[in-house]
């Protein structure tokens, strides 16, 4: 019993390490929808406050996750690359054509 109550207390560590690390990163906690801000080529990108219906009139390129691996997939409308200048917006998507806009807000 003793065994059983440390592990659980290790994984309730665990758990809420991992969930103020995602907050600090993101602006906001992992259930809370899409991530506040995001950080692509040391740059900081907000989310915009109204939502964009781009439907298929443009042709977005995946660019990153966000969280890495697991996350939310973030695209350009053009093959972006860090060595070329930055995406003034970048997407992520929610499905349904539906689209958060994330813009440029300052460099490094």
């Amino acid at each position: 019993m003793k065994y059983v109550a440390l592990l659980v207390l290790v994984l309730v560590v665990a758990a809420g390490g991992l969930t103020l690390a995602h907050r600090r990163a993101y602006g906001n906690f992992p259930w809370d929808g899409g991530p506040d801000r995001v950080q692509w080529c040391e740059r900081s990108y907000h989310r915009s406050p109204e939502d964009k219906g781009l439907r298929d009139n443009l042709r977005l390129q995946p660019i990153f996750r966000a969280p890495p691996l697991v996350g939310d997939r973030f695209y350009a409308r053009r093959s972006a690359n860090c060595a070329e200048r930055p995406e003034l917006l970048i997407y992520r998507s929610k499905g349904d054509g539906e689209y958060d806009a994330y813009a440029l807000t300052g460099a490094p």
